[in-house]
């Protein structure tokens, strides 16, 4: 009985390490009117199933660059994502257009490492990617990677909702009813990429005219 009762406590030790650090995000807590759900381009919300969420930290962007980025694949390959699943599609137990909840699991053992003391970004896009997302939004959140303890445990929680953090990529969507509760005072619009004025890239084009010029010469 010793043997199979030292079994099962490695085991259970091993399984508890295998979990190592996670990570929970969502944007629905108890669905009272000041939470925010996520709508599209054209203002309404991302449909149950589409989307995708991921969490990390940008490891050369500051906040203002995140806000202003233009360059949506210059912005994720500075994401560094934590674990390495995202949701495929908005989840959540109201089946409720707009809100998602995703968890995730990697490593931060003993010690830390680039992840621990940084804040939670939870980034949002409109395809079942985010690499092949038109329009995106980027939160940060107050609460920080931390790292595991000694049993190789450990978690952090952050919510996109009024209060936990702000939004850096993405704007203001308005009221909104998703159709199984109350309307939402507010909603976070995904932002697409910016794309330079005509009179931008006239000015650019009159630039490398310009510079082919002074090249013959």
């Amino acid at each position: 009985m010793k043997i199979k009762l030292s079994t099962v406590a490695v085991l259970i030790a091993t399984t508890a390490v295998s979990y190592g650090y996670t990570t929970a995000t969502d944007n629905l807590l108890t669905g009272n009117p000041s939470e925010t759900p996520v709508v599209d381009n054209t203002g309404s919300a991302i449909a149950v199933g589409a989307g995708s969420v991921a969490v990390g930290y940008f490891g050369s962007f500051t906040d203002s660059e995140v806000t202003g980025a233009s360059d949506f694949a210059a912005l994720l390959a500075d994401f560094q994502q934590f674990g390495t699943s995202s949701a495929s599609g908005f989840q959540n137990a109201f089946s409720a257009p707009g809100f998602f909840s995703l968890s995730t699991d990697a490593s931060i053992p003993a010690g830390g490492n680039a992840f621990t003391g940084n804040n939670v970004y939870t980034v949002i896009g409109d395809a079942a990617t985010l690499a092949g997302s038109s329009f995106l939004a980027v939160w940060k959140g107050s609460a920080v990677f931390t790292e595991e303890n000694a049993v190789g445990l450990g978690s952090v929680s952050t919510s996109v909702t009024p209060g936990s953090g702000s939004l850096l990529l993405g704007s203001d969507g308005g009221a909104i009813n998703v159709g199984v509760g109350p309307t939402f005072t507010n909603s976070i619009q995904l932002a697409a990429a910016v794309v330079p004025e005509p009179s931008s890239m006239f000015l650019l084009g009159l630039g490398a005219i310009g510079f082919m010029a002074r090249r013959k010469r």
